[in-house]
């Protein structure tokens, strides 16, 4: 039997991270999905849900369409390597880049 994820972040550099690209983020967010996705990620952050955030963060950018900057990008990339989140994220995530 294999454990859950955890979802706290391994440090506050990574947590920075995924706040960072949230908050560069949030204005699509708001537009396409409501104020209420973005308030909810930033709770998900703010509770030591970090793994959920960045997840869920990643799957609304790429519902959204929403254009992603390079530097956005490696941010997310970097968070999702240190907590190992995989699968399809980055392959649909990069055509957003900008």
């Amino acid at each position: 039997m294999s454990l859950p994820p955890l979802q706290a972040a391994p440090d506050a550099k990574v947590v920075d991270s995924i706040r960072k690209a949230l908050t560069r983020s949030d204005e699509c967010i708001r537009e396409q999905s409501g104020a209420g996705v973005a308030d909810s990620l930033y709770r998900m952050l703010d509770n030591d849900l970090h793994r959920m955030a960045l997840e869920l963060l990643l799957t609304n950018l790429i519902r959204d369409r929403c254009p992603v900057t390079k530097e956005t990008y490696d941010l997310l990339r970097e968070a999702g390597t240190s907590m190992n989140v995989g699968g399809d994220y980055w392959e649909e995530l990069e055509p957003l880049v900008e």
